[in-house]
């Protein structure tokens, strides 16, 4: 083993002592910061896979079901938030379906607005309800689910704008 890489490897050690990386990350860090070759980071990047410490299928599905247990988001928040982590696509795409089989989307949209409702109470105006779904939005679960996850409400009385008018 020449010196270079033993370097590199305790350098990508350190990095990911500190927290989970995806295999592009550790490779950004290692050829960007460190300037490592990329035929050296290459080498350290595949014995840090046969070692175990990399392992992005792993990684994926820890972090989906992480972040699921935390909070509850949309399965396009959860595709965004992979992708910026740099997994690559069809591991993105089996990672989240695989997530999504084991706690359905409806579901997650239902608790997300109980929540919502427990700390804000249940939407009485238009604007509150604008607010609410702006929410769920940002959470990233897709129009037709959140319209239905507001159905489940018990009926809502909203204020006209006739109303509000006088």
């Amino acid at each position: 083993m020449t010196d270079e890489y033993e370097k590199a490897l305790t350098r990508a050690a350190r990095f990911l002592s500190s927290k989970a990386r995806t295999v592009e990350e550790l490779r950004e860090l290692l050829l960007d910061r460190e300037h490592v070759k990329p035929g050296v980071a290459e080498k350290v990047i595949e014995r840090l896979k046969e070692l175990g410490y990399l392992n992005d299928e792993r990684y994926a599905a820890d972090l989906a079901s992480r972040r699921l247990g935390a909070k509850p988001i949309g399965k396009r928040r959860m595709t965004a938030e992979l992708k910026r982590r740099k997994f690559q696509e069809l591991l993105v795409d089996s990672t989240v379906d695989a997530a999504y089989e084991l706690r359905k989307e409806s579901d997650l949209v239902d608790e997300a607005i109980q929540i919502r409702i427990r700390t804000r109470g249940v939407p009485t105006t238009r604007q509150e309800l604008k607010n609410l779904y702006d929410h769920l939005i940002r959470l990233g679960f897709e129009y037709e689910m959140i319209r239905q996850g507001l159905s489940r409400i018990p009926k809502l009385e909203l204020e006209t704008s006739h109303e509000l008018e006088t």
